[in-house]
C-alpha cells in the first residue's frame, strides 16, 4: 500500500516538471536531497513540527 501511495505522490510532480531521472527512494534524506535549495528550510521546519505516525507518512507523501 505504501509503495502505491508513494508512486502516486511522486508521479504527479514527475509529470508536472518533466523529471525523467531515477525514482526517488521514500526517505526523508532522499527527498530532501532532491529539493531545490530554497525549499529545504521549509521542508526541515515542516518535518520538525510533525508528531510522527500517520501524520508523518501523509506529510512525506505530500
Amino acid at each position: 500500500m505504501a509503495d502505491l501511495q508513494w508512486a502516486r505522490a511522486t508521479g504527479q510532480p514527475r509529470e508536472a516538471t518533466g523529471y525523467a531521472g531515477e525514482d526517488i527512494p521514500r526517505s526523508v534524506e532522499a527527498v530532501r536531497e532532491r529539493l531545490r535549495a530554497d525549499r529545504r528550510q521549509e521542508f526541515d521546519q515542516e518535518l520538525g513540527a510533525l508528531d510522527g505516525g500517520g501524520a508523518f507518512a501523509a506529510w512525506l507523501n505530500h
